[in-house]
């Protein structure tokens, strides 16, 4: 874990880390609740992201959500460790769903996931899925 205790966006300069914007990608089958898993493969801060969806239609929803899946914290396989977004109305005019940065960002450790939940209304049509969340990588 890195040394350094940052809780606004503001203290992180390029000295003590680099900023990168991670991106993910996957499907969420049609007329069900999709659940898609993208690990955390390194220390990093997040300060923001967005969500752009293709397919999408009045009626789905989607969370956003870090989650233990290995159980490395020691908190339970499966412990959400936050909810970032719950229950966001998808919709179907667009395909960028939200994007926001924040003034503060949060340090997250290697191996734990981004949760994404797609419930998806369609009876046939599936959904792409992307996630781009802006994060910051320690130096040393």
């Amino acid at each position: 874990m890195t040394q350094y205790i940052i809780k606004k966006l503001s203290e992180l300069n390029g000295e003590i880390s680099r900023f990168r914007v991670q991106g993910y990608s996957g499907t969420a089958a049609a007329n069900a609740a999709t659940s898609l898993d993208f690990l955390i493969n390194d220390e990093r801060w997040i300060s923001g992201g967005g969500l752009a969806v293709k397919l999408g239609h009045w009626g789905d929803t989607v969370a956003l959500k870090i989650i233990d899946v290995d159980n490395i914290l020691g908190l339970g396989f499966g412990f959400v460790v936050r909810t970032l977004v719950d229950n966001y109305p998808v919709r179907d005019d667009v395909q960028l769903q939200f994007a926001i940065d924040l003034p503060y960002v949060s340090l997250i450790p290697p191996g734990l996931y981004y949760r994404v939940v797609y419930t998806n209304t369609h009876a046939t049509e599936a959904a792409q899925v992307g996630l781009m969340m802006h994060t910051h990588i320690p130096t040393s």
